[in-house]
């Protein structure tokens, strides 16, 4: 995030949106450039990917967060039925080559 600082004039915006950035933590140094954005009304990361809230700025008053850890969730729920779907399939092959 902090690698297009030469583009931007952090002064002049006091919206930033970043919908649909793929985002997935914010380091120290994109928090240091983000202290910049004096004037900042509204940070907007909806569908970035973030995966906690570290390292955001002190002075920023969070409203609203969703769809946190979505990917997370997402992930360990197809392993967990990935899990449970071999084990049934391993469970039903044992209990139909049981010898008579």
């Amino acid at each position: 995030m902090a690698d297009d600082e030469e583009s931007i004039v952090p002064e002049e915006f006091s919206n930033l949106i970043l919908d649909d950035t793929p985002i997935t933590e914010i380091t120290a140094d994109d928090k240091e450039y983000l202290h910049k954005f004096v004037n900042l009304e509204k940070l907007a990361m909806n569908a970035t990917g973030l995966k906690n809230l570290n390292n955001l700025p002190e002075n920023l008053k969070i409203v609203r967060v969703s769809n946190l850890f979505t990917a997370f969730y997402q992930h360990f729920l197809t392993l967990l039925f990935e899990f449970f779907s071999s084990s049934l399939v391993t469970t039903r092959y044992k209990e139909t080559s049981l010898p008579s």
